[in-house]
């Protein structure tokens, strides 16, 4: 999906400045991301559902962005290019941690998106 999923993606995550995420329709998403609501129902089921592929999908850049090789010759510059990917990753993505550490995203958003990151580690 690619750029409209990044902007349907932005456009949830920045409504959750101001709303709730249970006060947020999936017309509103799509006016604000561009988009018809013909083709968010085309490629997610419901809000619920382009909610837990965002999770899903942070989960597994976060655990990237985190991996370590495990090698102490290169731990000190492995763990210095973690930090800068890590750091790089939660700046890229701004607004979607916001939403999650507000609690705004999903209910219980911060333990769903633990458990998805435990899944990819």
């Amino acid at each position: 999906m690619g750029k409209a999923y990044e902007d349907i993606k932005k456009a949830l995550c920045i409504m959750c400045f101001t709303k709730n995420i249970d006060d947020i329709s999936v017309n509103e998403i799509v006016k604000k991301a561009g988009y018809s609501r013909t083709y968010f129902y085309h490629n997610f089921n419901s809000k619920e559902d382009l909610i837990d592929k965002i999770l899903c999908d942070e989960a597994k850049l976060y655990t990237f962005a985190c991996h370590l090789d495990g090698n102490p010759e290169t731990y000190n510059e492995k763990y210095r290019e973690m930090s800068v990917n890590l750091l790089n990753h939660i700046y890229n993505n701004k607004y979607t941690y916001f939403a999650i550490l507000n609690n705004h995203l999903a209910q219980n958003s911060r333990q769903l998106f633990c458990n998805k990151a435990k899944n990819f580690l």
